[in-house]
């Protein structure tokens, strides 16, 4: 609240400017690196066999949510 309207609006657009310059030449340098790796390609190859986990047994220890989700018939 110190500064004058006229300063506080100076210094607002000097940093404004400066993001702006930033932000511009950090989008330019992305454009202008795009596809750029030194000429080499990136390497696509299969990803193999994929091994899942097999369901776990039924037992006395292990009861799914889903058995007991609706009660039972003994109601």
């Amino acid at each position: 609240d110190g500064l004058p309207p006229k300063t506080r609006r100076r210094i607002v657009l000097a940093m404004l400017a400066a993001f702006a310059a930033l932000a511009l030449y950090t989008f330019g340098k992305a454009v202008h690196d795009i596809g750029r790796n030194d000429g080499s390609r990136m390497v696509t190859d299969h990803a193999g066999q994929v091994e899942l986990s097999l369901k776990p047994e039924v037992s006395d220890n292990f009861t799914p949510y889903y058995n007991n989700m609706y009660g039972t018939d003994e109601e």
